[in-house]
């Protein structure tokens, strides 16, 4: 079994850790890298030294998938999903359950004497088991084996092995493989890993605390989102340590994955400003209400972006996923499908090739997913069906009508256009070769689009937050504006040019010297009057007018009572109401606040010019310096320091 560099890197890490002590490691790889040749590599490796193997996955979609990878690996497979099940028993019907009362089971098979040996004969007859040796007792008795060649490797799905759990005992497995290891905070696969003998949180019910730490079996996480929306942590509480990280920006350097785009499509009348949101994700019955009336606006978006290219379409419920599929095929996009829950992995259906209805035509996700890779059925709409574990490298375009807050949803989604097409990057060694073979590939990148419009107070996760961690704020804001502006689509190239930008604006500050702190706003508005200490004192309601329109700087949250004694400081009776004329003129004249003025010259803007800027203006200058988290630019400066009648000039 061949590895890349990395991959390699991330079993040895594992193993690293394992001979340190730890029982319970985490691995993190981008969408797309391979993690399946990991945990067969790891699975063959503990086969090799007789230790049986659980990979746990999520949902029954996934079972099949992963106990495939595990056969070409050359490894003894079987499965514990719906009615399938790893244990040979497990096949047997209810009337023969009942006969055998399934005796004391120690992993492997059950000793039996008496009465019971006939149950075990019916076992032997059925071809589901074999007397491995007599039993030396006075009774005399049989020892049965269950399987004569038991499987090196079970592939489960959690949700069905938490009710199959009393089928294995606690030391049965000598490595634990979980696969899209960021659910591991789920109650389910909490009380699996406790199971197994790991120490992780136990929920109130069965009792609080920790499962007991006993046992040797290993476990090893696998997944490309380690965040949770919920915030709780996988690292300590679920797993020791991370072994390995490989994120997306190294694998798109490297290589191994495309180049990607980020399109916002600004969609008039997209407000999800009022939408609530339960459990740190946005509701998705308000999102539905919001998006309904706008699926065909955003479709033609989707049309206009796509253009031919073969594209997942995630919305965020299964009638606006068909209201999709409609509008999709009324704007003449070809042949589309929508796949949710209850679309069939597989079907008896007989496929009608000349049906005007595409599901007709492919009636099954199987026949969809081939009739996709060869371009017959060029849009895929869905909800969550499509988020984890499908593997559809032909997929160019992700377009999301689905907003979220949560950084896993959209890694997941965005993920699936991540991988080059097949063959286009194997057998090459340098990372300037894959990424030549990429460009010159029928998919030299890829698209993720998105709807912007107002969100109010909700953080939407956009591409550049799949990179967050290897960006400053102020780089990731400058890389945002870059991309919201239409100016620069390439996630990467924006990135690096953020990265300039902020480079040579520490340059600028750094030779300007540092930011005025003490700004007196009578300089910058040239006001001659300073107080008088025989004139009255200003008026409490003077103050507060003050304070409000930002006579002097602070926080008037934190620190009013501060800021207002250095208000008294400074202005009298006659001052404070000169000041406040002049601040109520300028208002009249649309003309910049106090505040603006402040803050502009702080940044490096004569008085002379924030002074006479209109409001609008020093919105605009504003604006742009909190893209770059309130550092000015050098083109900043330059721009907002010419007085505003040359501008317009």
């Amino acid at each position: 079994m061949k590895l890349r560099d990395y991959q390699q890197a991330a079993v040895s890490g594992a193993y690293k850790l394992f001979n340190a002590g730890k029982r319970r490691v985490i691995i993190t790889m981008a969408t797309g890298a391979g993690k399946s040749i990991v945990f067969k590599k790891m699975a063959h490796d503990a086969a090799s030294r007789s230790s049986r193997v659980m990979l746990l996955v999520e949902g029954q979609d996934l079972v099949e998938q992963a106990a495939n990878h595990m056969r070409v690996a050359g490894l003894r497979v079987a499965v514990e999903m719906e009615d399938q099940a790893a244990m040979p028993w497990m096949n047997l019907t209810a009337p023969q359950r009942e006969l055998l009362a399934l005796l004391p089971f120690d992993g492997d098979g059950f000793f039996v004497r008496g009465p019971q040996i006939a149950s075990a004969k019916c076992l032997v007859e059925l071809g589901l088991a074999r007397k491995v040796r007599a039993a030396q007792t006075s009774a005399g008795g049989w020892y049965v084996q269950m399987n004569p060649e038991p499987p090196e490797v079970v592939v489960a799905s959690i949700d069905t092995l938490i009710g199959r759990l009393d089928r294995y005992p606690q030391d049965y497995f000598g490595l634990v493989i979980y696969d899209e290891a960021h659910h591991g905070y789920a109650a389910s696969s909490r009380k699996i890993l406790g199971h197994f003998g790991f120490p992780v949180p136990r929920e109130p019910e069965d009792g609080g605390g920790k499962y007991p730490d006993i046992g040797t079996c290993k476990l090893v996480g696998l997944t490309a989102t380690p965040d949770r929306t919920d915030k709780k942590a996988l690292v300590p509480d679920i797993f020791e340590e991370v072994a390995f990280e490989y994120p997306i920006i190294r694998a798109i350097q490297d290589g191994w994955l495309v180049p990607v785009k980020q399109v916002l499509c600004h969609l008039p009348g997209y407000d999800i400003s009022k939408v609530r949101t339960v459990a740190g994700e946005l509701n998705a019955a308000d999102l539905a209400e919001v998006l309904e009336p706008l699926v065909t606006p955003m479709v033609q978006d989707i049309v206009r972006t796509s253009a031919g290219k073969r594209t997942l379409v995630y919305s965020v419920l299964k009638k606006l996923a068909h209201a999709t599929t409609d509008a999709l095929r009324k704007e003449g996009a070809g042949n589309v499908c929508t796949i949710v829950g209850e679309t069939p992995r597989a079907s008896s259906a007989v496929a009608e090739p000349d049906h005007a209805d595409p599901e007709k035509r492919w009636p099954d996700r199987e026949r969809m997913f081939e009739a996709f890779r060869r371009g017959d059925l060029p849009y895929l709409s869905s909800v969550a069906t499509l988020i984890e574990g499908v593997d559809l490298p032909e997929a160019e375009v992700a377009a999301v009508l689905r907003p979220t807050k949560s950084g896993l949803v959209y890694t997941q989604i965005a993920g699936r256009v991540f991988r080059p097409l097949p063959g286009i990057v194997d057998g090459l060694a340098t990372a300037e070769e894959r990424r030549a073979a990429i460009a010159k590939s029928d998919k030299p990148c890829c698209y993720i689009l998105d709807f912007a419009g107002n969100a109010g107070r909700h953080k939407l996760v956009r591409v550049l937050d799949l990179f967050a961690d290897d960006l400053t704020e102020a780089q990731r804001k400058a890389a945002d504006k870059l991309i919201e502006s239409g100016e620069c689509e390439d996630v990467l190239e924006a990135i690096e040019r953020a990265r300039e930008i902020i480079a040579e604006m520490e340059r600028e500050r750094a030779g300007r010297g540092v930011e005025k702190t003490n700004v007196d706003p009578f300089d910058v508005l040239a006001i001659p009057y300073r107080r008088d200490e025989f004139d009255r004192p200003a008026t409490d309601g003077q103050l507060a007018t003050l304070l409000r329109h930002g006579a002097v700087k602070g926080n008037p949250e934190k620190d009013r009572d501060k800021m207002l004694a250095a208000l008294r400081e400074k202005f009298d009776r006659t001052s404070a109401s000169l000041f406040i004329d002049v601040v109520v003129k300028r208002t009249a004249a649309h003309q910049s606040t106090i505040k603006q003025a402040m803050l502009l010259v702080s940044k490096g803007i004569p008085a002379d010019v924030a002074k006479t800027m209109t409001f609008a203006r020093a919105s605009a200058a504003m604006t742009e310096l909190a893209m770059t988290n309130w550092r000015p630019t050098p083109g900043w400066i330059e721009k907002y320091r010419q007085p505003e009648r040359e501008v317009a000039a």
